[in-house]
């Protein structure tokens, strides 16, 4: 029970870093995304970010070393 609720401490905190990381790209890119993009695909752009968070922190984990075993098979780090 405890080693879920870390993964999901762990999956909340991969969230809110990749919000914080796509506010910054696009505070960065403000003016370019308001006058060329229109809002519908404004629109479909933020639902598709939406949509790769959602299955980023509702995918299973695999258990048998945790969460720091899953980032390091995903970045080939022998541990």
């Amino acid at each position: 029970m405890v080693g879920r609720t870390k993964e999901r401490l762990y999956a909340l905190v991969l969230a809110i870093v990749a919000l914080f990381v796509l506010w910054f790209i696009l505070s960065r890119l403000r003016i370019i995304v308001v006058a060329f993009l229109p809002w519908w695909m404004l629109a479909l752009l933020l639902l598709a970010v939406g949509v790769v968070l959602f299955l980023a922190v509702t995918a299973p984990r695999p258990k048998e070393r945790g969460f720091h075993g899953f980032l390091c098979r995903q970045i080939a780090i022998p541990i």
